[in-house]
């Protein structure tokens, strides 16, 4: 059985190459297909439809295969050209397939479930952002979202990242929830846990720098606290970036880390007392998103601070949730700060532990058994 990708995907070297890539996204993508790639065969067609340096274009097309094959597709000055061009590259991947994955619904593969149904093919939705029509204001970004919709509910098997979005879904559709998974040399990097330093207080945040991600309310609440043994640091990208290094020169508790390589990130966390995820749950646009940072900060062991994300529950027992206003991060901050000193070595393998159920193998596994019917 073959399976073909379908997403915005390069090799983990690149992310801090291209400046408007999520590494979010390429890393759940990326480890996804290096999961499944050790059971099934698999090819990838990747779409780039964000402006790309020639340089690395050109690297690209000379990469090495990992394992699978992939076929790049830059977005054309002329935009209508790009996508044309993807759009039949992609048909004829197609046909070569058995089932076809999808991450997210992207105007660029818009039809992509409509050619699979044609073809006699599978189609999967690894479906890990969508807002509805009424969440935005202009009339072009709400048609595009009832585009989205439609093609959401063409696909065979919808993956949600959250349980929430169960609630788009037509009723024939099969659906499960897969928040996310984490890599196996990812969580065995964590498994000697980190000696307390009683000095100093380490926050750690790594992520989109945007107010949807809440980093905003974080250095507010962060620069409330008086205490000089606190430390913040800040890593990622964004239109938030310029704001981290104004408030690092006013606060020199606070460093910014600029958006590290994945080895650095990994170090990073490893050094860190608190990690945060501050997200802004407050926006319609997070109504619907799981963090996917939460499911990495779990496999180090270490204290971890969050607002509310879909599907918290879950996480109840291993993670300090708190609202997302200022005052309230501010005080969970504190509050689990003061509890350090007395953690228990037995918490930090208990977090572990329950992390280690999301190893991406494990994943695999689930989702492999969720369309059984397909073998």
């Amino acid at each position: 059985m073959k399976f073909l990708i379908c997403g915005t995907l390069v090799p983990g070297k690149y992310e801090t190459k291209i400046e408007h890539l999520s590494n979010a996204a390429n890393r759940f993508l990326l480890n996804y297909c290096n999961a499944l790639a050790k059971q099934k065969r698999l090819a990838v067609a990747s779409y780039l439809g964000i402006p790309v340096e020639d340089d690395v274009k050109e690297m690209l097309s000379k990469e090495e295969k990992a394992g699978w094959d992939i076929s790049y597709y830059f977005a054309s000055r002329y935009k209508i050209k790009g996508i044309l061009e993807f759009a039949r590259g992609l048909k004829k991947q197609i046909k070569d397939c058995d089932c076809v994955v999808a991450y997210n619904t992207v105007y660029a593969w818009l039809l992509l479930p409509i050619w699979a149904r044609r073809m006699k093919k599978k189609s999967v939705l690894l479906l890990a952002d969508y807002s509805p029509a009424e969440s935005y204001n202009g009339k072009l970004r709400k048609l595009y979202a009832n585009l989205q919709l439609k093609s959401i509910r063409r696909y065979d098997y919808v993956i949600g990242l959250s349980e929430n979005v169960r609630a788009y879904l037509q009723p024939e559709q099969r659906f499960m929830c897969m928040e996310g998974g984490i890599a196996k040399s990812f969580f065995d990097y964590y498994a000697k846990e980190k000696k307390y330093d009683e000095q100093k207080i380490y926050v750690q945040y790594a992520g989109i720098l945007e107010p949807v991600t809440g980093i905003d309310r974080l250095m507010e609440a962060f620069h409330s606290i008086e205490d000089a043994s606190y430390v913040l640091r800040i890593s990622g990208k964004g239109s938030l970036a310029a704001d981290v290094k104004e408030m690092a020169v006013m606060d020199e508790r606070i460093q910014y880390l600029g958006c590290p390589a994945y080895e650095q990130y990994m170090s990073n966390l490893y050094q860190a007392d608190i990690l945060v995820n501050p997200r802004n749950m407050e926006l319609k646009e997070n109504e619907n998103n799981f963090p996917s940072k939460i499911m990495e900060y779990l496999a180090t062991g270490k204290y971890v601070v969050s607002t509310k994300f879909p599907g918290w529950e879950r996480y109840r027992d291993h993670i300090a949730f708190c609202k997302s206003d200022v005052s309230a991060i501010k005080e969970q901050l504190l509050k689990v700060a003061a509890g350090i000193p007395k953690q228990k070595k037995s918490l930090f393998e208990e977090r572990r532990k329950f992390a280690e159920q999301f190893i991406w193998e494990n994943q695999i596994e689930r989702f492999l058994l969720f369309i059984s019917d397909l073998n």
